[in-house]
């Protein structure tokens, strides 16, 4: 995971990298409007569109979930 991708982590939300093991949807670390900041931050950042159809609440359910959504692409 590299630094660019926790630094739109965490302009989001501070708290999303001090939540492991925690459901960040389900737990209401990260709204649905935060979901969409963090695929904004990070189209731009990485230079690539998100599938729509990847943007369901088990892909931003963790850290790790939405890490692993960002390397597919």
């Amino acid at each position: 995971m590299n630094e660019k991708f926790k630094e739109i982590l965490k302009q989001v939300n501070p708290e999303i990298l001090d939540s492991e093991g925690l459901d960040l949807v389900e737990e209401g670390i990260i709204d649905s409007l935060q979901v969409m900041q963090i695929v904004a931050g990070v189209e731009d950042a990485f230079g690539f569109d998100f599938d729509p159809e990847d943007i369901l609440p088990e892909n931003f359910s963790s850290v790790e979930a939405i890490w692993n959504l960002v390397q597919k692409n």
